[in-house]
């Protein structure tokens, strides 16, 4: 994963190609399928860290239903 990543930011492969290259009649291959979960990792990882953050939590206390306007 390393090396395509690094051939990426070289310029040595383009874009396009590397996609074709990750999959194969349009289901992913070996190393398609390891990017996959890597991200899926990835995504996680950051989401339990997000969650975890004290500062994007609601405060404690009665939460009180903000009416609706109507107009």
């Amino acid at each position: 994963m390393l090396r395509v990543a690094g051939s990426l930011t070289l310029g040595e492969v383009r874009g396009h190609d590397l996609i074709r290259m990750l999959s194969r009649d349009g289901r992913p291959t070996g190393l398609g399928d390891a990017f996959a979960h890597h991200g899926r990792v990835f995504k996680t990882l950051r989401l339990l860290q997000f969650t975890s953050d004290e500062g994007y939590r609601l405060p404690d206390g009665p939460h009180r239903p903000v009416p609706a306007r109507r107009g």
